[in-house]
């Protein structure tokens, strides 16, 4: 099959715990006996205190699949403003049981932090994002620097105009766009205004996200659930470029996000993902069309 490349201006949020191992059984049981898996998350919600030293406590609500699934352990490891949770269940294997989904809330105490800074809980796979302490002052950006810097991957695959000032990033099959270095590589609430592309599909001057061959709506999909982009369902893109779908979604945790899955041609599909401060998508709207008009594909 003929790979279909995909263009994406993105910060991919892809959350690393989709493909990590099973969990790892009670040294206690034996393992022939029950069956060990990833709690299944729908929601973290977070509880923190209003002033440092602050007491954080996550809510993770999700389901269990079945009456004889029970909740196993809840492991946390904390690495800087990032905290990585992983709670597992226990079944026995044998077991005749009420094949339901059961609710449950399970609590999950990360302790006292007494550092500022806006964290990232990655509890199996699903992320939140909270602050603590004095969010961070958002760096003043430039929406209307002139697009005068041409950036070209090195196979010269995908071109663009770049806005003058702006901090650049160009490897194979990668473009990266941002007003601030801080921006540049932001995992969470973005400082500054950014836009990253990314050949995600087709020959060797893409990336890899295993999206040959899948159809607007598919790719929309995919990236619509990245944490990182958290914009919900996608409306017909009428009046654009190419056709396609888009989304928007704005409030002051995560900023303004911007998605879009453009259908260039059979072969060629783009995704646009955009970040920019609360309250400033208007302002940084124009140099995101600006941009898009500027994008060559070869």
């Amino acid at each position: 099959m003929r790979q279909r490349p995909i263009l994406l201006v993105f910060f991919a949020l892809v959350i690393a715990a989709c493909g990590s191992a099973p969990p790892a059984p009670d040294a206690t049981l034996d393992p022939a006996e029950y069956e060990f898996r990833d709690f299944y998350v729908e929601e973290v919600r977070v509880d923190a205190g209003s002033a440092l030293p602050a007491e954080v406590t996550l809510s993770v609500r999700g389901n269990l699949p079945d009456s004889c699934t029970e909740v196993s352990q809840v492991t946390q490891d904390r690495s800087g403003l990032v905290i990585t949770v992983r709670i597992t269940t226990i079944r026995p294997a044998e077991a005749a049981c009420t094949q339901a989904l059961t609710p449950r809330t399970e609590i999950v105490r990360l302790g006292l932090f007494d550092t500022p800074g806006t964290y990232v809980a990655n509890v199996n796979g699903y992320g939140a994002v909270f602050t603590l302490g004095q969010p961070p002052t958002e760096e003043a950006t430039d929406f209307d620097a002139p697009l005068t810097v041409t950036l070209q991957t090195p196979d010269a695959a995908l071109e663009l105009l770049a806005p003058e000032g702006w901090v650049t990033e160009v490897n194979q099959g990668l473009i990266k766009v941002a007003a601030t270095e801080a921006a540049l590589n932001a995992i969470d609430v973005p400082p500054a205004a950014r836009l990253i592309l990314t050949v995600a599909t087709g020959p060797s001057r893409a990336q890899d996200f295993n999206l040959d061959g899948r159809t607007t709506a598919e790719a929309y999909a995919f990236f619509s659930l990245s944490p990182a982009s958290r914009v919900g369902p996608p409306v017909p893109l009428t009046d654009s470029r190419w056709p396609g779908l888009g989304g928007h979604d704005s409030d002051r945790t995560y900023g303004d996000r911007d998605l879009r899955v453009f259908a260039v041609d059979e072969q060629t599909t783009i995704v646009i993902t955009s970040f920019a401060p609360y309250g400033q998508w208007t302002r940084f709207q124009p140099m995101v069309e600006a941009v898009i008009a500027s994008i060559q594909v070869h």
